[in-house]
């Protein structure tokens, strides 16, 4: 498989969002760019920031109580730390064949309106990696929709 593959998204997964917010924008010497109410279906709320050509996105459970896959792995972990990273590809079928072939994970694919045709994808939550596949053109105009004063 010789298909580039590029970096999206870093995630990270965290107890205090608001906290996170203001060391990260703080930091970064940046701002918020998106809040995205689809993660609320995960029992989670989220922040986006830029980073050069990629985003960073930090999420937290919006209830720490209640058990979600996200609230888990907090509390396993005992602290804030890396959830995903999201990767570019241009086939996510043959990639999704080659991680399940190699048995890196298993890819969960789901289509997203909000992307028009395109696919993504996010491993079971019992296993330890996360790997999300899209595809490069609808994940492209979803960033450009997004983004588009910064891609100006």
């Amino acid at each position: 498989m010789t298909e580039p593959i590029r970096l999206r998204q870093i995630a990270f997964l965290v107890h205090d969002l608001p906290q996170a917010e203001r060391q990260i924008t703080k930091i970064l010497n940046t701002e918020v760019i998106n809040r995205e109410p689809e993660v609320a279906e995960f029992g989670l709320r989220n922040i986006l920031v830029p980073l050069g050509g990629d985003i960073i996105e930090v999420l937290s459970p919006i209830d720490p109580i209640t058990p979600t896959a996200a609230s888990r792995l907090l509390h396993k972990r005992g602290r804030d730390g890396g959830y995903m990273l999201i990767m570019q590809v241009g086939d996510t079928a043959a990639r999704t064949q080659l991680i399940e072939e190699q048995k890196l994970a298993t890819v969960v694919l789901r289509q997203r309106a909000s992307e028009g045709d395109g696919s993504s994808g996010s491993v079971d939550p019992a296993i330890e990696y996360t790997v999300i596949c899209r595809h490069s053109n609808s994940t492209l105009a979803s960033l450009r929709s997004r983004l588009s004063y910064l891609l100006a």
